[in-house]
């Protein structure tokens, strides 16, 4: 087993801190990596590929011989192979596709804040929260003696179940951006520019809940193996769905402000969770235009800056209007086709038009 040391740490020569010297010098390469390229989006390609491995470095050092860790690691391979296929088919891995949303925080930021936030949090950050996301196999490793249990085998169960559910909203969202992309091309109206149906029917990120649940119950494999339900591992979970939550807001922030409907679609479905609602800001609506609030621009960059993540996880509706206006090569063109009710910010319903989509855009679905 290779045990760098970059730095001292409290898991030096364990299984799972190799796999920290591991994610310290992909996070350290990333960095030039991302300067040279001009694309800041390469752990973002990190984000699928690098649990399977820290897993089969804790694997690999017991000889296989820990049942619980295999079938962790099992579980994660599948997760990621899943994660890698549908970010090859959406173009994640193909040089150059950067996430249009880190353009924006470039040119918001300037050159200079902006390499601040590559070495913290776009690099090193992110990096640390996947090895930290999945170190419940480090604590099932450290309990590798204690047998199965009926709390894995439940656990196994809601993960695969929640991994069914990831790949069919996946599939779900891939489906209808084609389609759309392809209307869009035709120079046919898209009436309805973003996803109701299917899984999205019972809550607006159905992908979102399922790769939190799937990373919240991996957790009770080392609750099955040691007996304890507090411990540092657990953090990791909790500071994906901090990043994540972020990340939806801002994602929703940007649907909101191209498609005055979704704040419709916002009041009558709930967020994450099937049959539970919260109360969340809405945009107030001028003809037939979303404008974000003052008061809520600046928390959206603050979102933009610490709520990115890639993970094969987001809306896909490319980038946001405002973004692509400017561009020789497209074109919009609203069709105003009727006139609804939203919940504005204090609650009262406010009328708005809703709009439909015609033109062409090469750029559509990134």
């Amino acid at each position: 087993m290779f045990d760098i040391n970059l730095i001292a740490h409290p898991l030096r020569g364990t299984p799972f801190g190799a796999a920290l010297d591991l994610c310290l010098i992909l996070a350290a390469v990333c960095i030039p990596v991302a300067i040279l390229t001009r694309d800041y989006s390469w752990v973002d390609r990190l984000w699928s590929l690098c649990p399977p491995v820290y897993c089969l470095i804790v694997a690999a050092a017991l000889d296989f011989a820990s049942p619980r860790v295999n079938l962790m690691t099992l579980l994660v391979v599948l997760w990621s192979a899943r994660l890698t296929f549908h970010g090859l088919r959406k173009g994640v891995f193909r040089p150059g596709h950067e996430d249009y949303r880190w353009i924006a925080v470039r040119e918001k930021l300037g050159p200079v804040r902006f390499q601040l936030l590559n070495l913290t949090f776009i690099s090193f950050g992110q990096m640390l929260l996947i090895w930290w996301f999945t170190s419940p196999v480090h604590q099932a490793a450290a309990w590798s003696e204690t047998p199965l249990g009926w709390l894995d085998f439940v656990t196994a169960a809601l993960f695969l179940a929640l991994f069914v559910g990831e790949a069919v909203a996946d599939g779900q969202m891939w489906r209808f951006q084609r389609d759309k992309k392809r209307r869009i091309a035709a120079g046919e109206d898209v009436a309805q520019p973003f996803i109701t149906t299917g899984l999205f029917r019972y809550c607006r990120h159905p992908n979102y809940f399922c790769e939190l649940g799937m990373w919240w119950v991996f957790y009770l494999f080392a609750v099955s193996a040691s007996g304890q339900w507090l411990h540092w591992t657990g953090l990791g979970f909790i500071l994906l769905t901090a990043l994540i939550i972020q990340s939806m807001r801002l994602t929703e922030s940007i649907s909101a402000s191209k498609y005055p409907a979704y704040r419709d679609y916002q009041a009558t479905t709930p967020a994450l969770i099937p049959g539970v609602r919260s109360k969340a800001y809405s945009p107030t609506c001028s003809g037939s235009e979303a404008s974000i609030p003052e008061g809520v621009r600046p928390r959206c960059l603050t979102l933009l800056f610490f709520g990115i993540a890639s993970c094969g996880v987001g809306s896909g509706d490319g980038p946001p209007r405002s973004a692509r206006l400017d561009r020789p090569d497209f074109s919009i063109e609203p069709s105003v086709e009727t006139v609804y009710t939203v919940g504005a910010i204090d609650g009262a319903p406010r009328p708005c038009l809703k709009s439909g989509v015609r033109g062409r855009d090469p750029l559509h679905s990134r």
